[in-house]
């Protein structure tokens, strides 16, 4: 009798999409049950115990690289191993740069790396003194030459202030391009408190290196100028995140009329007097203004402000309804940004009611709306879009939810007359979904009512 060995899988007769699924499983991306730095060990690990292995996991090693160190060492060391391998270079799809970092003294190794990078990108050579900026600026740098090594990327999170020198970002080669990346993500790293807007300068040669970004987060932006570098257009945008920030009028402008596709905009609009460009001439109708830029596309808008009217607005050529947003679905706005459309529409109507209004300033596609602290003129309001009546306007409004702003300060919110609406049962028999959330006032506590 004859016996029979059949031989075991082993690594070498695995197919490589096997191997591929069986490393991904340990990947932070793939699976989130793992640490990052133990899935990253594993990773390490197994890249090293075969030339198969090697072959299969270097990519994913990779592919998402996320630097919150205070030291500069772990961001040489990738950015070493980035100029010495361009295939893994074009294996890295994401970057989160948590920290900035606080760069120690560079040695002549670390110093020549820099330099080399530098001169390969074709970029002007360092100033000489380069060595003795600031920690944190030697830090950035490094990181920028990170950004600029990996052409492959499709997610990008990048902290700037101020007071910081942009050395590679705000000077990209014309014929470098990122040509995979969808979400680009600028925080604004604060110092002391500090809330001072970031230069366009230091952020435009990103924008127009990144002609396929489909999701844009800013931060407060200035020396912005009518004849300088504008805002390239953005065909894919779709969503665009202005944060808590103090972007100036003509700077929102240009912006929304370059984002033809656009989808969603969130902007809680502060004032500002230390910014390039004093808050004293805006108005919330500069937003309004703007926006209509995209009325044919968007369909989610958050919008909130805490700038006030000034004296000379041109209030007769300001927007008054939203009536031609032909896709706008889900509103969040600020009392004050809404009664500034009611302020338009009062001085072009000047004997009509508030009912007249209320069913003219929503296009019939919305679907929820969200109003941050309204004053007690918006009671009316609230309490007409309830009605059946309303529904032949809005036959897809389903929500109203009324609350305090999480962003902004709720000096418009007139929480006590509120609060006698809802005790007079003003809001019953709404037809629709109904939450009125009040915050605590001296002789009220925490409320939340849902009709």
């Amino acid at each position: 009798m004859t016996s029979m060995t059949m031989a075991g899988p082993s690594l070498d007769t695995l197919p490589v999409e096997l191997l591929t699924e069986i490393s991904r499983y340990l990947c932070a991306l793939c699976c989130g049950t793992y640490p990052y730095s133990l899935s990253q060990k594993h990773l390490s690990r197994l890249s090293r115990t075969c030339r198969r292995l090697r072959d299969v996991c270097q990519p994913l090693l990779f592919d998402h690289y996320y630097y919150s160190s205070q030291s500069v060492t772990p961001l040489l060391s990738f950015l070493r191993t980035l100029d010495a391998r361009p295939d893994l270079a074009k294996c890295v799809t994401s970057l989160d740069f948590h920290e900035p970092g606080h760069g120690e003294n560079l040695d002549d190794e670390d110093r020549q790396l820099v330099e080399s990078c530098i001169a390969k990108l074709g970029l002007p050579p360092l100033p000489a003194d380069w060595p003795d900026y600031l920690g944190v600026e030697r830090s950035l740098l490094v990181a920028e030459l990170v950004v600029a090594s990996c052409p492959n990327i499709e997610a990008l999170k990048f902290p700037m202030n101020p007071e910081w020198m942009v050395s590679v970002l705000a000077s990209l080669p014309k014929d470098l391009t990122f040509a995979k990346l969808k979400r680009l993500d600028i925080w604004h790293y604060y110092i002391s408190g500090d809330h001072y807007a970031i230069g366009y300068g230091k952020i435009s040669g990103l924008l127009h290196a990144s002609p396929s970004l489909e999701h844009l987060s800013l931060p407060s932006i200035e020396t912005f100028y009518p004849g300088k570098a504008g805002v390239p257009t953005l065909e894919k945008l779709t969503d665009l995140d202005l944060g808590e920030g103090a972007p100036p009028p003509y700077f929102l402008k240009c912006t929304l009329e370059a984002c033809p596709n656009l989808q969603t905009f969130r902007l809680h609009w502060v004032d500002t007097d230390g910014y390039d460009e004093d808050s004293e001439e805006w108005s919330p109708l500069d937003g309004w203004r703007a926006l209509q830029a995209v009325q044919s596309s968007v369909r989610e808008i958050t919008f909130e402000t805490n700038i006030e009217f000034p004296d000379n607005d041109n209030v007769a050529g300001g927007v008054s309804t939203l009536r031609d947003f032909a896709r706008l679905e889900i509103l969040e706005v600020g009392g004050s940004a809404l009664q500034a459309l009611y302020k338009v529409w009062a001085h072009h109507s000047r004997h009509a009611s508030m009912e007249q209004f209320v069913y003219q300033v929503f296009p019939s596609t919305i679907k929820e709306l969200t109003i941050w602290d309204p004053d007690a003129s918006l009671i009316e309001a609230v309490r007409l879009l309830i009605r059946e009546a309303a529904r032949e306007r809005y036959p897809r409004l389903a929500r109203i939810t009324i609350s305090q702003s999480d962003h902004l300060s709720v000096w418009g919110f007139e929480v006590a007359q509120w609060q006698g609406a809802v005790e007079r049962r003003e809001f019953e028999g709404s037809t629709i979904d109904l939450s009125i959330q009040l915050p605590t006032i001296l002789d009220y506590p925490d409320a939340l009512y849902t009709f």
